[in-house]
């Protein structure tokens, strides 16, 4: 009996020791073969396609639960002006928040927790470290902020940029068309060394005409809606990255819950197939409104180039069959004679909207006065001018006030908008306002905001 249990013992040690040779692992039984070993990487099935979606969208109520709480406190101690103001901001604040709470710390989200699923490295299978959580965070919250701040920025600059130039362009070629001479080969000479656009400002004019703005990117015909679309078909087809944002984490997910042997998760492959069938045929079409815009730009160039050529012919009629009286030219073809029209330019200039100023001293001509006029009247008709400018300035400015930021509208570059009452106001300022409350601040009528105008130079 002592030697059976000295044996039996020494046995089930031999067994519960560690051993790495291939004699002890025969000689074990078969139920202590398939013991579970600690692995490096998870061995939990990678999460299905359904339940990453619906993880995002869990994960996206939960986060316009926290930013509309946020907004709520801002709006109680700093008032709605201020979060009007900032709401792009304190959405941003809200969105760093729920990450920073949750994907930051190395715990899971409210969507992942709802789904049974975890954040896992891409190419070890581990949990992700530190750094990938934060780089996650940063693609996912950080970088489309910056971004769309950025480029809203630089455009601004750049359409404030072109019209300065355009505005300092036209008083130069204005001041020169007035010091030059009218007719003679000094008229041809000074129309040849009138100022031109330098390349700088071609360049900044291409760019500020051509560049979208931020509403126009993210509508459903812009570049980002094509890009997105694009993913989600590579998503559906492959099931590994649903934003953007994980493919440049290199973060995928896993599910915690074990399948049933045999079992195939659901796959959204035809939805994939279908989206992309969707997205070539949008791009066609895109590509073929393009072409067509295209030609008929290319068709509008060629008769205004027709027209010009058309009209140099005509005002290049013979000396000996015209005569020029005043600035006028008249032909001797007809009788009795007849006046030779110059063909127009059919292009439309954008002129920016200008106020009197107040210290500038107008000429005779401006004010209607004979240029031979007493210098005591003309300065009696300066003096009454400057007093009327000076009123039209103090108006202007109350005028052009908006009542929600208190701060002077531009009126040339068309950010304003009047309601239906009447009254007008800064275009983001009123829409903003009317998110919140669909009234007129000033006389309380309600009003559709789909019903506002914007209007220019008012």
């Amino acid at each position: 009996m002592a030697d059976d249990n000295s044996t039996a013992s020494s046995s089930s040690v031999q067994i519960a020791g560690p051993s790495n040779t291939s004699t002890s692992n025969d000689n074990r039984p078969q139920s202590m073969q398939n013991v579970y070993r600690r692995r490096s990487a998870f061995s939990f099935p990678r999460a299905a396609q359904p339940e990453i979606v619906r993880a995002y969208q869990k994960d996206v109520y939960y986060r316009d639960l926290l930013q509309t709480q946020l907004q709520d406190v801002v709006r109680s101690l700093l008032g709605s002006r201020v979060l009007f103001q900032n709401a792009d901001s304190i959405s941003f604040v809200g969105s760093v928040a729920y990450f920073a709470l949750s994907t930051l710390g190395g715990a899971q989200t409210l969507g992942e927790e709802y789904v049974n699923a975890m954040m896992t490295d891409g190419k070890t299978g581990r949990i992700v470290a530190l750094k990938r959580r934060m780089s996650f965070i940063f693609f996912y919250v950080i970088a489309p902020f910056l971004s769309t701040r950025l480029y809203s920025m630089a455009r601004r600059k750049l359409v404030s940029s072109h019209q300065l130039r355009s505005q300092a362009l036209q008083r130069a070629q204005l001041r020169a068309a007035a010091v030059a001479p009218k007719r003679g080969p000094e008229a041809e000479r000074a129309k040849e060394n009138a100022p031109k656009a330098t390349r700088v400002d071609r360049i900044v004019a291409v760019l500020a005409e051509r560049l979208p703005t931020m509403d126009s990117i993210h509508s459903s015909t812009g570049i980002l809606a094509y890009f997105g679309a694009a993913h989600l078909a590579l998503f559906y087809l492959g099931g590994r990255y649903y934003k953007f944002s994980q493919r440049l984490s290199g973060t995928e997910y896993i599910s915690t819950i074990p399948r049933r042997p045999g079992s195939k998760p659901p796959s959204y492959e035809v939805l994939g197939f279908l989206l992309g069938v969707q997205l070539f045929i949008k791009l066609v079409s895109q590509a073929n409104r393009w072409r067509i815009s295209w030609q008929q730009k290319k068709k509008a160039d060629v008769i205004d180039e027709e027209g010009e050529t058309e009209s140099e012919q005509t005002s290049a009629v013979s000396v000996k069959e015209t005569v020029q009286i005043d600035d006028s030219q008249w032909s001797h073809k007809t009788s009795p004679p007849s006046r030779v029209q110059k063909q127009q330019k059919k292009k439309s200039e954008e002129v920016p909207l200008q106020y009197p100023d107040a210290d500038g001293l107008p000429s005779a001509q401006d004010l209607g006065l004979e240029a031979n006029v007493d210098r005591s009247q003309l300065e009696a008709a300066r003096a009454s001018a400057k007093v009327k400018a000076a009123e039209l300035e103090a108006i202007g400015q109350s005028v052009l006030r908006c009542t929600l930021c208190m701060e002077q509208r531009e009126p040339e570059k068309g950010t304003s908008a009047v309601t239906e009452c009447g009254h007008v106001f800064c275009w983001d300022c009123i829409l903003g306002w009317s998110k919140e409350k669909a009234e007129c601040p000033l006389c309380r009528q309600s009003f559709n905001p789909s019903h506002l105008l914007p209007i220019y130079n008012f």
